[in-house]
């Protein structure tokens, strides 16, 4: 029973249905060589919840994801141009992350109806504007900017403050040395473990 998966940096495309079907994954991490996920490539992962699809992805396929019924969360990458319509058809989403500054092509059914009165879009700082004048991203009814080089949902103990400095998340105060820290990104994948206090994270992220 296929419950995640992490394919090889070099795959630079995934095909028609590729994981169609695998109702037991629960985690994709995509590496930065994928350009292209073909038409209903992940469709009916029921399980699946968390996804990576790395910073080089440039097209979505219709139906990729969906009827992904357990994935209420994206990061779409800077990278993208297009995603084609039904590509997250039946997705339980409350958030997307749309990194680009310039949105990516979509159609009026990427999404589902409901997912335009109820999920929430957040967006590069100063792109709103350009989001809320792009067919079919403007039917989104709650769109926030975000500074996406950042801190979100932090959680600290009193005494410890952490804040990010040059690409790194840097913890201050009273911490014992041998506490270990996890940093996960906003798709639910941990990209850090560790005990160092001084941490570097990957560009255009949220953490």
């Amino acid at each position: 029973r296929l419950a995640s998966i992490e394919l090889e940096d070099g795959v630079e495309e995934l095909g028609y249905g590729a994981f169609q079907g695998c109702e037991s994954l629960a985690e994709i991490d995509l590496p930065n060589s994928i350009r292209s996920i073909g038409e209903e490539a992940f469709d009916d992962c029921s399980m699946l919840r968390t996804i990576h699809l790395g910073n080089n992805v440039a097209s979505i396929g219709e139906q990729a994801f969906g009827d992904c019924i357990s994935l209420t969360r994206i990061t779409l990458p800077g990278s993208l141009t297009s995603i084609e319509r039904y590509a997250f058809e039946g997705c339980s989403l409350a958030e997307i992350y749309a990194l680009g500054a310039v949105p990516p092509t979509i159609d009026a059914e990427t999404f589902d109806a409901i997912h335009y009165i109820n999920t929430r879009l957040y967006v590069p700082r100063n792109s709103a504007g350009t989001y809320r004048s792009t067919p079919y991203w403007q039917n989104f009814q709650h769109m926030e900017e975000t500074e996406f080089t950042g801190l979100e949902a932090t959680e600290v103990n009193p005494g410890v403050s952490v804040s990010i400095e040059d690409g790194h998340i840097r913890i201050d105060g009273r911490t014992d040395s041998d506490v270990a820290i996890e940093v996960y990104d906003a798709n639910g994948r941990l990209v850090y473990q560790g005990c160092d206090r001084t941490i570097e994270i990957p560009e255009g992220g949220v953490y």
